[in-house]
């Protein structure tokens, strides 16, 4: 079994992760309208941030990398 980053095994442990989960699963479609609106403007913002275009190419590089090394 994969070993997990010690922040991890406490979210997973505690059940935090499966609340959250539950809450996505049970939002109500006003609030899911809602937030939609708000995730699509967030994203028209950010997508012309060529610096946050930049951090997130890092980051995806540094995660593939990471991938290749677990195989």
């Amino acid at each position: 079994m994969k070993s997990y980053p010690s922040y991890l095994k406490e979210v997973l442990s505690k059940g935090r992760f499966r609340q959250v989960l539950q809450r996505c699963v049970a939002i109500g479609p006003e609030d899911f309208r809602a937030m939609a609106e708000r995730a699509r403007r967030y994203a028209l913002r950010i997508q012309s941030d060529e610096e946050v275009v930049e951090q997130n190419r890092r980051l995806f590089t540094l995660a593939s990398k990471n991938l290749q090394k677990d195989d």
